[in-house]
């Protein structure tokens, strides 16, 4: 989980922003292109193996939505089930105590202005506070996007706050790297 991932729900919308940083051991690198990306009509920003986001990027087919289904059950019976198959069938997935897994991988995603929360066993989960974030910069981020949001504190737009609050994480954690890419939807 060497890497930034942090979204914020606001204004009626979902802004992810994630850094570009790729680690192996003490290694380094720079990514040519974000860890935020578009699922159909999700938002998804990854922490994890580049394989699992390679496959969940460019081989998720999710189902269409059912009439009256709630956001949530469509996130985890649409989206969750086939980035679960897409894994499967291109040899992404951990079997852990024979669960399925994706081995330190977590990640973020935004549908109709909330922000979901993903685990490694594929659990989902949201927060009140609209605010989440994975990777070993995580808890920096948190902490520079909250205090960006103190009550009579300057308005400023959540693209500019999530930029900043990465850059922060970044200068507190050897595994997180700019540049830093913001989407919303």
């Amino acid at each position: 989980l060497m890497t930034c991932i942090l979204g914020i729900a606001c204004q009626g919308k979902v802004f992810i922003g994630g850094d570009s940083g790729t680690f192996n051991g003490w290694d380094r690198d720079i990514m040519a292109h974000p860890k935020v990306f578009r699922v159909g009509h999700f938002l998804i920003g990854y922490s994890g193996s580049m394989r699992s986001l390679n496959i969940i990027q460019h081989h998720t087919q999710v189902r269409r939505r059912l009439k009256r289904e709630s956001d949530e059950h469509y996130i985890i019976t649409g989206l969750i089930v086939a980035i679960r198959q897409a894994l499967k069938e291109q040899g992404g997935l951990t079997i852990s105590e024979g669960r399925d897994t994706i081995a330190n991988n977590a990640f973020l995603v935004g549908y109709h202005g909330t922000l979901y929360w993903c685990g490694f066993e594929f659990d989902v989960t949201h927060y009140i506070s609209g605010i989440g974030a994975v990777g070993v910069g995580a808890d920096f981020a948190v902490g520079a996007l909250r205090a960006q949001l103190i009550p009579g504190a300057p308005e400023v737009d959540p693209e500019t706050m999530l930029r900043f609050a990465l850059s922060v994480s970044a200068e507190f954690s050897a595994g997180v790297a700019p540049p830093f890419y913001v989407e919303s939807i």
